[in-house]
């Protein structure tokens, strides 16, 4: 062939696509009297210095996982990944021949389809999902059937500053996240102008086990340092300094694998105030 090929050889264009992740820097910072410090560890055993360390970690997963659950959440609703559920299924008298786990399995196709519309729309099959419910739901969530492979974990929910993790269901971890953390919302909705129902929210995030393919990516640019203060006479303090990246993940493909799922006509037993 006059040393020319028969096949020519086959070429790929590609466009490389990149973002920043900023980290930012936390600072924190107590001080008190010697005599404080010293009476609380005589009389309590508790170490001021590692309290407050402790706390302040604490603290900051906690306001940190809420932003960043949120900001997945409104990522959601303004891409349309918002579905509801109707747990009364078009009946008024659902709640009335249903027990409460069987209404809690109700939840499940919809939580698959949700996922698989994730997997659809992203071309890409995550390790597993996160999903996050809030109020009435998370007791709800708690009480599913034995044939439903719902696992508990035991574990008290309820508490406002912390979220809990409520269990799993094959490779699906479930969380309790407290409503003032103003996640997921729960409450009533009017229905066919006048009818009145309740429903709570559930937020369904796709865990991937790489970094990339994260919805939520960060690096710890500085890991936590601390540091003692004796600028005053007679008081002491610790200093606490840590500069860390969390975000979503720019990256269309990957940051969209969450959705929203809305689920109405709780029962009654979970959402019946007292009668006035």
């Amino acid at each position: 062939s006059n040393n020319h090929h028969i096949l020519t050889a086959p070429s790929v264009d590609t466009k490389i696509d990149y973002q920043s992740v900023t980290a930012r820097a936390i600072r924190a910072q107590y001080t008190a009297s010697i005599d404080a410090i010293t009476q609380m560890q005589n009389e309590l055993g508790v170490d001021m210095r590692a309290a407050f360390v402790a706390v302040v970690i604490s603290k900051l997963m906690f306001e940190q996982n809420c932003r960043l659950l949120g900001e997945a959440k409104e990522r959601a609703v303004g891409m349309g990944s918002v579905r509801e559920l109707d747990l009364s299924r078009g009946s008024s008298m659902t709640a009335a021949f249903n027990k409460t786990s069987d209404m809690a399995s109700e939840i499940i196709p919809a939580v698959e389809e949700a996922k698989r519309r994730i997997t659809h729309d992203t071309a890409h099959a995550p390790s597993g999902f996160d999903i996050y419910v809030t109020g009435s739901l998370s007791t709800l969530m708690r009480s599913m059937a034995d044939d439903t492979n719902f696992v508990p974990s035991g574990i008290t929910l309820g508490a406002p500053n912390s979220m809990v993790r409520l269990g799993s269901r094959g490779t699906d971890n479930y969380y309790y996240v407290p409503p003032s953390a103003g996640v997921v919302e729960e409450g009533e909705v009017t229905l066919a102008g006048s009818i009145v129902a309740t429903f709570a929210e559930m937020l369904i995030v796709a865990r991937n086990e790489q970094a990339a393919k994260a919805v939520f990516i960060g690096h710890v640019a500085v890991p936590v340092v601390t540091g003692d203060v004796q600028a005053v006479m007679f008081e002491q303090g610790v200093t606490f300094y840590t500069r860390q990246a969390a975000e979503l993940n720019k990256n269309k493909r990957f940051g969209r694998q969450i959705s929203v799922l809305r689920i109405i006509n709780l029962p009654k037993s979970l959402t019946t105030e007292l009668s006035p």
